[in-house]
């Protein structure tokens, strides 16, 4: 099962935005899939891929640090990449760790990337179950490498649309709530505050580009660990 405190990535500002700065060696581990497995149009020479999350363990990070989202060993990933494979369990694959900048030079927009945080904003708290996964990834892929229609709305298989499942996935309770998820994009409410890392294959041997999402701190909790820290240090200054 997913767990929210591995869910990860860099801040926006900072390291984030900047070139690839370090690597991290990773295996996956298992799926949070929901059992639907479908085409994707013109992507991995026409093969099924299954819609879900990917989960991760850390192998080394000697050569890049420590990350906050890899910190405990175990992190969450999803798909930004339909052009490669997965490499599967048990197989070592170095990344190159990116932020949005990077992300934006692989999709080939900026705007892309703001509109996949503010899908994490919305509703990655609510992303639990096996179908909203699913529904998650499927809305991430749409917003990738989809076309929005003449509102800037996303959706899943519409007319026109650079990106499409097979629409027994497209139908499904995923697909459906992807399409609705994406509807509502840009006006409901936010339920958190995330922030995105890129990771990208170093294609060594080559596997798909990811990204991942890490709740970032409210800016009232970092004004009270401000304040709790001020007032330790008056305590340390009192007893000195």
């Amino acid at each position: 099962m997913k767990t929210k405190h591995f869910l990860a990535s860099m801040a926006l500002l900072g390291l984030a935005t900047s070139a690839y700065a370090d690597t991290i060696t990773v295996q996956q581990t298992a799926d949070h899939n929901a059992g639907y497995i479908g085409g994707i149009n013109g992507t991995l020479n026409g093969n099924s891929v299954y819609i879900s999350d990917i989960n991760f363990k850390t192998i080394d990070t000697s050569t890049g640090g420590s990350y906050g989202f890899a910190s405990g060993g175990n992190f969450t990933a999803w798909c930004v990449d339909i052009d490669h494979t997965l490499q599967g369990p048990g197989i070592d694959v170095t990344y190159n760790v990116g932020g949005v900048n990077d992300l934006a030079a692989a999709l080939g927009s900026t705007q892309k990337v703001s509109q996949l945080i503010a899908l994490a904003n919305e509703v990655y708290s609510l992303v639990d179950t096996p179908t909203e996964a699913a529904a998650f990834q499927l809305a991430v892929w749409t917003i990738a490498f989809g076309t929005p229609n003449g509102s800037g709305i996303y959706q899943l298989n519409a007319p026109g649309n650079s990106f499409s499942v097979d629409p027994t996935t497209a139908g499904s309770a995923s697909g459906q709530l992807a399409n609705q998820w994406l509807s509502d994009l840009g006006s409901a409410q936010q339920l958190g505050n995330y922030t995105l890392t890129y990771l990208g294959s170093t294609g060594s041997p080559t596997t798909q580009g990811t990204i991942v999402f890490t709740e970032a701190p409210e800016p009232a909790s970092l004004a009270l660990l401000g304040i709790g820290l001020l007032g330790l240090g008056t305590l340390r200054r009192k007893q000195v």
